[in-house]
């Protein structure tokens, strides 16, 4: 039994290996970051120190006494968008001076946290305001010299107010159901509503008209878009995050 096992594992080794090489006519068509975009993403750069630093302003000035509460509270909010690998308060006088430098490992966590955390209200009397360290020093270097704006060209949105020309003078109205999940907009026909539009995760929570119709209001994470015309194109964006309530001036504009 013995030498047939060993017959077996003399056969297996004397077979040609596959060979795994590229052919030499062959060319690579893909990038490197189609192939490794999620580590090219963790990618050292070379003013990664400065890049993963955050400054958090509006923080409460305290004393030595409750410093050590205070940096409990921070690093409990700021450690949700990654790793802290330092902390810096400024104090004088005996006391903090309502700022603090927050370094991150890596830059896209100091990013996730000034989208995130930026506007974050720590109490009546204090709203965190979070931004780049690197972003000081971009405007700081801003040009005195006026520069003319290049001129955006015209974007045809169709006709903004469409539902003006139906024949029926029918209003429309939005739907959103499947708990959340799908948006429509209906004609309001006498007889049976009629679907103009519908779409998948439109919107996040609600919509909202502009108070003469012409812009559907969708609610995301990250802002508000608008949208109009007869096909409901996307027409702005307004950044800014957690956004949960917004108006609309009687004009629209």
């Amino acid at each position: 039994m013995q030498d047939t096992v060993d017959m077996v594992d003399d056969q297996e080794y004397d077979e040609e290996e596959p060979s795994f090489s590229d052919p030499e006519d062959y060319e690579e068509d893909m990038e490197d970051e189609e192939l490794m975009e999620d580590i090219l993403k963790e990618k050292p750069l070379e003013a990664d120190g400065i890049d993963s630093v955050v400054v958090v302003d509006n923080v409460p000035q305290v004393g030595a006494e409750r410093l050590e509460k205070l940096k409990n509270v921070i690093h409990k909010i700021f450690s949700k968008f990654g790793k802290i690998a330092a902390e810096f308060y400024p104090e004088g006088d005996g006391l903090t001076k309502g700022y603090i430098f927050l370094e991150y490992t890596g830059p896209t966590q100091a990013l996730e946290a000034v989208k995130n955390a930026d506007g974050y209200k720590l109490d009546k009397q204090h709203t965190f305001r979070v931004n780049l360290f690197t972003d000081f020093d971009k405007y700081m270097n801003i040009s005195d010299e006026w520069e003319t704006p290049e001129k955006q060209p015209f974007k045809d949105f169709g006709n903004m107010r469409h539902w003006t020309e139906d024949p029926d003078c029918r209003d429309q109205y939005s739907v959103i159901y499947e708990a959340g999940e799908r948006t429509a907009i209906f004609n309001n026909d006498a007889k049976e509503p009629i679907v103009s539009e519908e779409r998948a995760r439109w919107t996040e929570t609600y919509v909202r008209w502009s108070p003469k119709g012409t812009y559907l209001a969708t609610f995301h994470q990250r802002g508000i878009a608008l949208w109009g015309g007869e096909k409901f194109k996307q027409i702005q964006r307004f950044s800014h995050q957690g956004v949960s309530l917004i108006d609309f001036s009687p004009c629209e504009r």
